[in-house]
């Protein structure tokens, strides 16, 4: 099954065809490589300042309102009320330290990951079952 684009990255898909600009011409446009820009346009890694980046260089609007950032923010509330960091969740959830951290800091987008932590922590993860991935 074809994962849907999200309308960020349909924008930025179509903002590139326009300008007959390839994966590589947006990369040195930004001044990052090639794979970082892609991971960054197909959500795979998310970094705000790339996405503005990217969003500045093609001249269209930005992501906001991720719904990934207010479920990292509901993890980071659970985790203080629970007195745990994040070798606790990390042990709790049966995951990497380092993995869980990228997961709840958003830079990585894992849907297996989101739904593991989310059902260790007891917090909603149903609003971000299209975005996660």
């Amino acid at each position: 099954m074809e994962k849907k684009l999200t309308p960020w990255c349909e924008s930025v898909k179509i903002a590139m065809i326009e300008r007959g600009w390839s994966m590589q011409n947006l990369a040195d446009a930004i001044g990052m490589s090639r794979v970082y820009t892609s991971a960054i346009i197909h959500e795979r890694v998310y970094s705000e300042t790339a996405a503005k980046l990217i969003s500045d260089a093609l001249g269209i609007e930005g992501q906001e309102g991720r719904k990934i950032d207010s479920w990292c923010k509901s993890v980071r509330i659970a985790m203080v009320k629970r007195g745990w960091g994040v070798l606790d969740l990390a042990k709790a959830a049966n995951m990497s330290k380092g993995h869980i951290s990228a997961v709840i800091n958003g830079r990585v987008q894992s849907t297996p990951a989101v739904k593991v932590i989310s059902d260790v922590l007891n917090i909603d993860e149903t609003a971000l079952s299209s975005n996660a991935n």
